[in-house]
């Protein structure tokens, strides 16, 4: 699941619900697993690569993204849409490998989870925070369902070698 800090994290949360299946009220619970920033990805020789780059400065680049549908997109989008500025998405891939190799090639810029930034394949692209005062968290839960009144399994023990879950 993904959420934005500030005042969209409940929409996030509700549209990352509807796509898992919300069985109702009080019936799913979940559990943070990591957080971190979106940041900005870029070639080291592209011109946002250095100095103090504005959103405008953003809007007016080449973007590589995800399917509009795809919560890193939605939150990319926000993004923009808090600081006012307008963007266009010139190519869109559904492969995190795939848009870092079109970001290698100069092909464009991505605003990505700060993780995807620190992928091995990333390795040498230039990562900015972006600018001014926006801040868009990329947050990953698992979720769980009621358990029937019945104890949860340990993680522990359901996974280790040589034993069947059950």
């Amino acid at each position: 699941m993904c959420n934005a800090s500030g005042s969209g994290g409940a929409l996030a949360r509700a549209r990352a619900l509807d796509r898992l299946g919300d069985p109702g009220p009080g019936r799913v619970r979940l559990f943070p697993v990591a957080r971190g920033p979106m940041v900005l990805l870029c070639h080291p020789g592209h011109p946002v690569a250095t100095g103090e780059p504005t959103w405008a400065d953003l809007g007016a680049q080449v973007f590589v993204d995800f399917p509009p549908e795809w919560s890193i997109r939605e939150l990319g989008d926000r993004a923009f849409a808090q600081a006012g500025q307008p963007r266009e998405v010139e190519l869109e891939v559904d492969d995190v490998h795939g848009l870092i190799d079109l970001v290698r090639h100069r092909l464009g810029v991505a605003i990505v989870p700060e993780s995807v930034a620190r992928k091995k394949s990333a390795a040498g692209l230039a990562v900015r925070p972006l600018p001014g005062a926006v801040e868009i968290d990329w947050e990953v839960a698992a979720r769980s369902a009621p358990t029937s009144g019945r104890a949860p399994r340990r993680w522990s023990s359901a996974a280790s070698p040589g034993r069947a879950p059950g």
